[in-house]
């Protein structure tokens, strides 16, 4: 398809589906003025999100990830501690836990959903190697454990739950306890 993101022209800095339900596709967006959005058709029209966070309005757009039953969303942003919402947006709410803020103002958790349980959410601080993991829905998170710092990437495992793959400069490490402990 041509024009996927009309009229989102500009950069995207995070795209996510809804495991469960692939029709649900959410973005962050930067072309002058930042904000995110939510498709309800595979991508084909956007609407923005009704209320983005202060945050990602002034330091974003950072990223958006949605559960895996598309009625959930974690939102990070560079500097902060990221926000959650229930409601399609419409409302953002900061997500519970301890040491959430990143250490610099650059740095922005990666965040991702669990590919199968819609309740589960992973955020990844490259500069600490830490790794949170939230069973709520992303209204809290704790630490499930401390990995080597800037790994190139991490990702959920589609079809199942609490399994992660983390590239590091010595090869892929993984998990299949929701972050608790990884193996190469």
């Amino acid at each position: 398809t041509t024009n996927i993101f009309s009229p989102l022209w500009g950069n995207r800095y995070g795209i996510d589906f809804a495991e469960q339900n692939p029709s649900l596709v959410v973005c962050t967006y930067y072309s002058g003025s930042r904000g995110g959005y939510f498709s309800t058709n595979y991508g084909r029209t956007w609407s923005a999100f009704p209320t983005p966070p202060v945050a990602a309005q002034t330091n974003g757009p950072g990223s958006v990830a949605i559960s895996a039953d598309g009625n959930r969303m974690v939102w990070s942003i560079p500097g902060f501690a990221p926000y959650y919402s229930t409601d399609r947006g419409a409302t953002w709410s900061p997500c519970a836990g301890s040491n959430l803020t990143p250490t610099y103002l650059w740095e922005e958790p990666l965040n991702f959903s669990d590919r199968v349980n819609p309740n589960k959410f992973y955020l990844y601080y490259k500069n600490t190697g830490r790794i949170f993991v939230s069973t709520d829905g992303g209204a809290s998170f704790s630490l499930a454990s401390t990995i080597t710092t800037w790994a190139d990437s991490m990702r959920p495992v589609y079809g199942y739950e609490g399994h992660l793959w983390v590239a590091i400069s010595d090869g892929l490490w993984r998990t299949t306890n929701s972050g608790a402990s990884f193996f190469k």
